[in-house]
């Protein structure tokens, strides 16, 4: 109190007055006199008494706007203190300059909007108890306001617990972005609703609750679960049909694991692993450091350094990146860094040009040194044509003395895009 800049008055037991240094500029009043006037010695403190009157009788905080007093008009706070036996021992009173009022129009404006909108719109107090309830909260919960007002918030969620700890956020000044919440009717139904929590704020600016937003979501979490069972049942099937493949490619090429059985078998693994990756959350894409780390589980760890931003391919690319990734890796086994204990291989990746072009970058190091050849097989296809072909980028593999190097490039939205 002595701190604040703001005038305070403080009323002690037998309306004793102590007041800050806030007070006595704007009224006056003389030094010598804290602790020593009553109120009913200052009759010009007499617009102030219904208010501090209703502080002390219902131990909430009274509140009046455009109170005259020290030649100018203020907006007047009045606290009741409280003992511990909960009876009122003081009332502390805040003054503020007055605030413009809003405009009447402007106020029956705004009253108007809330009263039609089909979003449910209602307040709650700093108990969690609503003081506020619109059409469009009785349409999409069924009770009407005289059942609801000056009930616990929780009637709608049954959860006190997670209702305090929103309400807490907001009191605390953090932001509550919106989540998607279960609620219940007043015929006992349960509904999704997508719940967006904002602070309150009274003319000082302080936080006095929260307003809540909902909106039915029903109907999209419905959608969302169909998507979810859809994608189960997708990474299930894709899952058989690799496997009726391996089997089909066994009976082909014999029960010899020949070479070539082996690399074939090797790449519809890789093939899976992407698939598990993907189908995790296809809406949202896929995270290119949990890619790179399936695709280069197999191989001998502690040979890569990798390093890149956070970034989310979409299905395609990833599926597309996967193949790539894995056939440099395999061919730095056999032929390159990794075939040699001493060999390394670096893979990093950026996007250059703000947002619009994404780089990736694979280099092997102390192996064996390359030799050069023209020839070009199915890894080198599946590097060079296909990978570019579905990022819609281009991809520069060169064979160097001192070890591979690849480089593909393509722009953000292309390995970004979902295609549903």
């Amino acid at each position: 109190m002595l701190a604040s800049p703001l005038p305070m008055l403080l009323v002690g037991p037998n309306d004793i007055l102590l007041w800050n240094d806030g007070w006595a500029e704007l009224t006056g009043a003389a030094p010598e006199e804290v602790g020593r006037q009553r109120l009913e010695h200052l009759p010009e403190l007499e617009p102030l008494l219904p208010v501090i009157a209703a502080a002390k009788s219902d131990l909430r905080i009274g509140q009046a706007r455009g109170i005259p007093l020290g030649g100018a008009s203020q907006d007047v706070s009045a606290m009741a203190l409280q003992g511990q036996d909960g009876i009122s021992r003081g009332v502390l009173v805040v003054l503020a300059p007055a605030t413009d009022p809003i405009p009447s129009e402007d106020a029956s404006r705004l009253a108007a909007i809330v009263t039609s909108a089909d979003d449910a719109i209602l307040t709650v107090d700093r108990h969690l108890h609503i003081t506020s309830w619109n059409g469009g909260a009785r349409r999409l919960f069924g009770y009407g306001a005289d059942e609801v007002l000056g009930q616990p918030v929780w009637l709608l969620s049954r959860r006190p617990d997670e209702d305090r700890a929103a309400l807490d956020r907001v009191l605390r000044g953090q932001r509550n972005p919106p989540r998607n919440l279960v609620r219940w009717r007043k015929d006992g139904s349960t509904l999704h609703a997508s719940v967006a929590i904002s602070p309150l704020l009274d003319r000082q600016g302080q936080i006095i609750g929260a307003s809540h937003v909902a909106r039915d979501g029903t109907a999209s979490h419905d959608v969302e679960r169909l998507h979810r069972l859809l994608v189960g049942e997708m990474k299930h099937r894709v899952k058989n049909i690799l496997s009726t493949v391996q089997a089909i490619a066994r009976q082909t090429l014999g029960h010899d694991r020949t070479p070539a059985y082996e690399a074939f078998e090797k790449r519809i693994l890789a093939l899976g692993r992407a698939q598990d990756l993907i189908t995790r959350d296809a809406s949202e894409g896929v995270d290119l450091q949990a890619v790179i780390g399936a695709v280069l589980a197999p191989f001998p760890q502690g040979r890569f350094a990798v390093e890149g931003p956070a970034l989310r391919f979409s299905s395609r690319a990833a599926v597309a990146l996967t193949l790539g990734l894995h056939e440099l890796a395999t061919n730095a086994v056999k032929y390159g860094a990794l075939s040699a204990p001493s060999g390394r291989v670096r893979v990093s990746w950026a996007v250059t040009a703000p947002g619009e072009t994404f780089t990736l970058r694979w280099r092997e190091r102390d192996g064996p040194p390359v030799t050069p050849t023209h020839h070009k097989g199915f890894g080198s296809v599946l590097i060079l044509d296909v990978l570019a072909a579905e990022l819609q980028g281009s991809v520069d593999l060169r064979l160097l003395p001192e070890g591979a190097e690849c480089d593909i490039s393509a722009p953000m939205a292309s390995v970004q895009e979902q295609v549903l």
